[in-house]
């Protein structure tokens, strides 16, 4: 019985690029888990920034990102863009991680206790984010949450400052406790995955 070329086809793409589908799908899906961290870091800018400026980092944010999808498809697609475009890639992530920092530091600063946490677990999403896309490469990896560690840094220097001030000398360590579990548990979780897959 004669069939239609285009019933034949469709099947033999699947299977011929199983490794394309599944990652297009889970492009698709980071866009819509990147939109709805993208819209409630705007809704709680709101909060505590003039709306101007909340709309250039969500403008900035978008574009990023954006681009940052674009040469994640040009990767997967192959061909000669993907060269370039896989250099561009992780160059665009540490653009994004640091625009989500530089929202996070602002939460952290200027809001009150319901914006510092949501800034905390605005950090850890998108560290536990990186740390899945790039687990493979400790150094993008390393650039990607850097942002992250500066925040953490700045941030925790003033709480040690106020703890030592207060003669609080054991209140001052928990900004390097901080970060010092945040690598050890990151740093341990990426040789994991690096050894699973």
């Amino acid at each position: 019985m004669p069939t239609s070329s285009r019933a034949t086809r469709q099947p033999a793409t699947l299977a011929e690029h199983p490794h394309s589908v599944a990652f297009s799908i889970q492009l698709s899906r980071n866009q819509v888990v990147q939109a709805l961290g993208m819209g409630m870091v705007s809704l709680m800018g709101l909060t505590i920034l003039p709306w101007l400026v909340v709309l250039a980092w969500t403008l900035v944010a978008i574009v990023a990102v954006a681009a940052e999808h674009h040469c994640l498809r040009l990767v997967a697609g192959g061909g000669r863009a993907s060269l370039t475009a896989g250099a561009w890639a992780p160059a665009l992530r540490v653009l994004a991680t640091t625009v989500y920092a530089v929202a996070a530091f602002a939460l952290l600063v200027r809001g009150g206790p319901g914006e510092r946490l949501f800034a905390f677990a605005l950090m850890s999403a998108s560290m536990v984010h990186v740390l899945m896309r790039y687990y493979r490469s400790p150094l993008i990896l390393a650039a990607s949450l850097s942002p992250y560690v500066i925040v953490l840094g700045v941030a925790g220097f003033g709480l040690a400052r106020m703890a030592l001030q207060q003669r609080h000398l054991l209140g001052a360590l928990a900004p390097v406790f901080a970060i010092t579990m945040f690598a050890i548990q990151f740093w341990s979780a990426r040789a994991q995955l690096a050894g699973a897959w």
